[in-house]
């Protein structure tokens, strides 16, 4: 089970997003100062998801109606990646730190964490695609247009913006 929410409160860590990757074992928390899709700057583990959410809640602002479920990550990928993203090599136990890999269209490439993107200016589809919820937005937008506003909203496109897409 994985879950992200956007936080839009202030606070002085300038935490932007949070995600959950939890099982019966316990969660794993991680927090972002980017809603692009990236390495997490922190992690904490919890014994429960409860305790992850309630710490959100009170750290974050973030309410059980903020989360966005996620796919659990495939194998040998990075938990606190939305997309599929792995380090080369680490599928055949030979890792290539620093050399990064994403599955698209079901071929894995090489990839560039997009960390020169922070802060620039950056249209609706390269928001959706460098925030990692492309796939989930578009499935979304066929079978569960509530999800897709949600995703729309925690990425903050106008009201405008929005009915457009939608």
């Amino acid at each position: 089970m994985r879950k992200i929410a956007f936080v839009s409160a202030e606070n002085e860590e300038g935490i932007r997003k949070v995600m959950i990757s939890g099982s019966g074992d316990g969660a794993f928390l991680f927090g972002y100062n980017t809603i692009l899709d990236c390495n997490s700057i922190w992690n904490e583990w919890y014994e429960n998801l409860e305790d992850a959410d309630e710490h959100c809640e009170s750290e974050y602002g973030v309410t059980p109606d903020d989360w966005i479920s996620i796919p659990d990550p495939q194998n040998f990928c990075n938990l606190d990646y939305i997309m599929p993203v792995r380090i080369k090599g680490r599928d055949v136990g030979r890792p290539e730190f620093d050399n990064w890999e994403t599955l698209i269209n079901g071929k894995w490439e090489s990839f560039n964490p997009p960390y020169e993107l922070i802060g620039t200016a950056m249209t609706g589809n390269e928001i959706l695609f460098f925030s990692g919820l492309w796939d989930e937005f578009e499935q979304a937008k066929k079978c569960d247009r509530k999800k897709a506003r949600k995703i729309l909203e925690a990425l903050r496109f106008d009201k405008e913006s929005i009915k457009t897409i939608l």
